[in-house]
């Protein structure tokens, strides 16, 4: 299957499709609630709205199953179109139902409709998994995140100014939703055809019992579970974020709904922002290290509303002078500074959590994990409803909200470490390299994008091998001279970049069991390297345990063995530049003496 390129007509048309998609669903929605909200008054008002929002939400949870295998099934581009014509029919019963004036006819269109984006929703992410080639993987989704958050908000707005301007004739107004719609099919038109991915996929009767073997299935994968955890935990910040954003700027700045609505507006600002960057800062690959360094600045970012003195105004100033005008004259920039940086730090915690379940997601099940993650996340929306409700009963401040949220957040970033630590090394290896240092990368081709290979590299060192971490798309197991584990700080940081050295000693015997480690993570297809200590000679691995490391795992092993060399630090302009280059893939039966000549060869030649 070929790959898509990002400039590509058939890319653009997807954008054009899914930010078209996310347009109409949020000014469908919001052009519904309005008109609800004016036909009822008091209790029934309340009810009709929360259930407005129960409905939205449960097709994604009800469906997520048979939308993941209809997907594998008939093909995502063929379902892309499907649903868009789909579409064009809902709002037009949607036009039908602003007609009748009635609350039940609006919220039964408002369910075919969240239906309708259930089944969208994992062609659209599948079709991006099967058709980006993976160095494209995070821009991609960085675009995808953007256009869908800047349709999101634009509907939003939409929604309401129609129901401003057609009040009295909402029926008319409501054509425009078909003739978005209609756009929506016209670009899914120009979206690049790709087969079923497994079209022997059959549906199951109990949804659930699916969604409970895609559990399952995540579960037995660290990374997946990561990913889709991270994703159902960001929902559920945005979700208690979006509401306390709303209440944060009526009742302690004093802003009225819609300078309020505009707070929010600034997030999603932000969260477009974030996910671009995201997908440059990648630089060609899904950057798990993206995830901690968002989780951790969006944590920072409410603890700063939580602690954020709020300076109240009138709501006569509000409405006298523009909405910039006021905030810094009264100081109210340090405020929509941190929302927006809190907004940039969501960007940079869910494009990689995309990206990283489109590229685990067993290929021909796409579709089913992306689903499930579409559930995860409408878990994690209603999940905020209860942390919403609870704090309101307590009687407590939107700043001690805030915190509560700052402590959810760290907790959740914690425990998704726990699960998988690995995100944390990334996130080390990629500030080294962004930080003091700029990394040039030689022939990563040569590294193999799938199966097991033997890296050999010298000197051993923590920077060395956070360089290498960062030098590669996928996981590395090391193996070091025993000295580089002295210390309590060291020994962590070394097992946290996936060190397996064991044994204070310098014999082979004590490294058995390391070796055999190894020999297991070369048997299911990972990378495994081995670095040589400073003392030995340039571009050797002459030590003992490092002579009978390299024995134990080329033996009966029909791996590539690939020579890396480490080139040092040359300055150019304000940063050092370090070289790290793979050579070729040597036979698996080569020996020792072989291996350090290609390394004393590659060190050569970059003199």
């Amino acid at each position: 299957m070929s790959r898509e390129r990002l400039g590509h007509a058939g890319f653009l048309g997807f954008l054009a499709t899914q930010a078209l998609g996310a347009f109409n669903d949020n000014a469908f929605r919001f052009a519904m609630l309005f008109a609800i909200r004016a036909a009822s008054e008091g209790p029934a008002q309340s009810r009709l709205t929360g259930l407005a929002q129960v409905l939205f939400a449960v097709p994604f949870v009800l469906f997520a199953a048979w939308s993941g295998t209809l997907a594998d099934h008939f093909g995502k581009s063929r379902i892309i179109v499907l649903a868009k014509v789909t579409e064009v029919l809902v709002m037009m019963l949607g036009v039908l139902a602003f007609a009748s004036g009635s609350s039940v006819s609006l919220l039964c269109v408002l369910f075919l409709m969240s239906t309708q984006s259930t089944f969208f929703g994992p062609a659209k992410y599948g079709w991006v998994a099967e058709t980006v080639p993976e160095k494209n993987l995070a821009r991609a989704n960085g675009l995808v995140q953007m256009t869908t958050m800047v349709a999101i908000v634009s509907g939003q707005v939409f929604g309401g100014g129609l129901f401003e301007s057609y009040r009295d004739d909402l029926s008319t107004g409501a054509w425009i939703f078909v003739v978005v719609a209609a756009m929506g099919v016209a670009t899914a038109l120009l979206v690049t055809r790709v087969p079923a991915s497994r079209p022997e996929a059959t549906f199951s009767k109990n949804p659930f019992g699916d969604l409970k073997k895609t559990w399952s299935a995540a579960r037995r994968d660290r990374r997946l579970l990561y990913a889709v955890l991270g994703i159902g935990h960001f929902f559920l910040l945005s979700a208690l974020l979006q509401i306390d954003l709303l209440v944060y700027g009526e009742d302690l700045l004093g802003l009225g709904d819609a300078a309020s609505a505009r707070l929010v507006a600034t997030a999603v600002a932000g969260i477009a922002l974030g996910s671009v960057l995201a997908g440059r800062l990648s630089r060609g690959r899904v950057e798990v290290g993206l995830v901690p360094l968002g989780a951790l600045a969006m944590g920072l970012g409410i603890l700063g509303l939580a602690l954020c003195e709020p300076v109240p105004l009138d709501i006569q100033v509000v409405s006298s002078g523009g909405l910039a005008d006021v905030l810094f004259l009264r100081g109210f920039w340090v405020q929509i500074l941190l929302v927006f940086l809190t907004g940039i730090a969501g960007g940079l915690f869910i494009v990689p959590l995309y990206s990283m379940l489109q590229l685990l997601a067993p290929a021909g099940q796409k579709g089913r994990f992306l689903a499930f993650g579409n559930m995860v996340s409408f878990v994690g929306i209603g999940l905020a409803s209860i942390f919403i409700w609870l704090p309101a009963e307590l009687g407590l401040s939107i700043r001690t909200q805030f915190l509560m949220i700052a402590v959810l957040s760290v907790i959740g970033t914690l425990g998704a470490l726990k699960i998988y630590p690995e995100a944390c090394a990334r996130f080390l290896a990629w500030a080294l390299t962004h930080t003091f240092f700029r990394l040039r990368v030689r022939f990563a081709d040569r590294v193999p994008e799938e199966g097991g290979a033997l890296l050999v590299g010298s000197p051993a060192s923590l920077k060395n091998m956070l360089i290498l971490v960062a030098s590669s798309r996928r996981e590395l197991y090391f193996f070091t001279p025993p000295k580089r584990l002295e210390g309590r700080i060291s020994s962590r940081l070394f097992r946290l970049l996936g060190d397996v050295s064991t044994g204070a000693d310098n014999t082979p015997d004590t490294f058995e069991s390391s070796g055999q480690v190894l020999r297991n993570h070369l048997d299911e297809g990972r990378l495994v390297v081995i670095l040589a200590d400073d003392s030995s000679a340039k571009g050797g691995v002459d030590t003992p345990a490092l002579q009978a490391t390299f024995k134990l795992l080329t033996q009966g092993f029909q791996v590539p063995i690939l020579p890396v060399h480490l080139g040092g630090f040359r300055r150019r302009a304000l940063l050092p530049i370090v070289h790290v280059t793979f050579g070729k893939a040597l036979p698996p039966n080569s020996s020792l003496g072989v291996v350090e000549g290609a390394m004393r060869a590659l060190d050569a030649s970059s003199d």
